[in-house]
């Protein structure tokens, strides 16, 4: 069965009426009378379902897309039935050109925006494609209480004394239903080590319009569904004699630090062996398990020359901490896009996912009518950052 998974089914708030999704038909989905021509293969079927607390969503907009190496777009949409069924008939079979070919739908329930799993093969089409979308429920006066799964504080030097921090967050909502924002309360919020400076937002779930950082504090708006929200971000610190406060529960908190670089004494938690994530990048690595409402004070000693970690392999850096999907947001009518890398730790990353990601940036980017400078630039950065992994020769 497919079905969407809880990195591919994340919700994006959304604020746009449906009426004004693009309807791209192609002529040959209503010619079923005529015979596919020689050597073509003839189309197939993809029959899913929108299901909410395990019953079908009637009524609702799904939206066939297709993206190969050449191009990517909508190929078809749809309302879906009493049961939440709707039937799509592809225009061509995945991978039957012998390319590399993915089809995946999307819907919209209660403005957010659910993507389904990507259908990369033919006997995928054999089971009933599920995606599944939630119940949505507004914050109160504060945050709802949810973990941090795992935490990746990610340590460089900046060639000039100072230190550059990535920090990575998987946030948990183990619930069932969609958290949001009323008023522009905050769905999360978390402390940042004192001193932080030039906090940005990296290319993660989080949409520069929907965070904030002021108070020493991160705080996001935007909605968070059932599974794991990745948020990124970077800052710099003066020095790296600093506590890192852990509010609430940390299932796992990684501190990777550049080699070569200073002494640390990190209380609380355990050395690891070094990771080596290329050649010649090497970080020393600190664990700690099951933190709750924590300290973790780092003590630094005798600074050694330190090199700044290319951009290019820290994104190889967060493939392999992290993990993750191409995930996308956008609400209220306004572009608001950062895509996590989608490696798994567990396996490499493959020239569909990256082709998928692709596709799910423009779908969401080419809805909005207004987009800011702010956001086309930081949609062309990603977008040039992901076809050059394709040319670079993911598998």
């Amino acid at each position: 069965m497919n079905r969407s998974s809880p990195t591919t089914r994340t919700p994006h708030g959304v604020g746009f009426p449906s009426f004004l999704v693009a309807w791209t038909v192609l002529a040959t989905l209503f010619a079923p009378s005529t015979p596919p021509a020689a050597g073509q293969e003839a189309p197939g079927v993809l029959n899913g379902r929108v299901l909410m607390a395990g019953q079908g969503v009637s009524d609702v907009m799904v939206t066939l897309h297709r993206v190969t190496m050449e191009e990517s777009g909508e190929v078809d949409s749809l309302s879906t039935g009493p049961d939440g069924d709707f039937t799509f008939v592809l225009p061509s079979l995945p991978t039957a050109t012998g390319g590399h070919e993915v089809y995946f739908a999307s819907v919209l329930v209660d403005d957010v925006l659910y993507f389904g799993s990507p259908v990369s093969n033919v006997e995928e089409l054999g089971s009933l494609y599920i995606i599944d979308a939630f119940p949505t429920r507004a914050v109160g006066e504060t945050p709802p209480p949810l973990p941090v799964d795992d935490r990746s504080f990610i340590v460089e030097g900046d060639g000039q004394g100072g230190w550059l921090v990535t920090d990575i967050f998987n946030v948990l909502n183990d619930g069932e239903e969609t958290w949001t924002s009323v008023e522009g309360r905050a769905v999360w919020s978390y402390p940042l080590p004192e001193g932080a400076a030039g906090i940005r937002v990296g290319q993660s779930d989080l949409a520069p319009d929907a965070v904030s950082f002021d108070g020493g504090r991160i705080t996001v708006t935007s909605p968070i569904p059932p599974g794991k929200r990745n948020y990124m971000i970077q800052y710099a610190l003066p020095d790296l004699g600093i506590s890192l406060d852990l509010p609430g529960q940390v299932n796992q908190l990684s501190v990777l630090v550049r080699e070569p670089g200073p002494a640390l004494t990190l209380e609380g938690l355990v050395p690891q062996p070094p990771v080596e994530l290329q050649p010649g990048a090497v970080f020393r690595h600190f664990l700690g398990m099951d933190l709750t409402d924590a300290t973790v004070t780092m003590t630094m000693g005798p600074s050694s020359p330190t090199s700044r970690i290319g951009v290019e392999w820290l994104v190889v850096l967060v493939s392999f901490v992290m993990g993750g999907a191409a995930i996308l947001a956008y609400q209220r009518g306004r572009f608001r896009a950062a895509a996590s890398v989608a490696a798994s730790v567990g396996g490499p990353r493959t020239r569909e996912d990256v082709l998928v990601e692709i596709a799910q940036l423009d779908e969401v980017f080419h809805r909005t009518p207004d987009p800011s400078e702010a956001d086309r630039e930081l949609y062309e950065r990603r977008r040039a950052v992901l076809k050059a992994e394709l040319l670079g020769g993911v598998d």
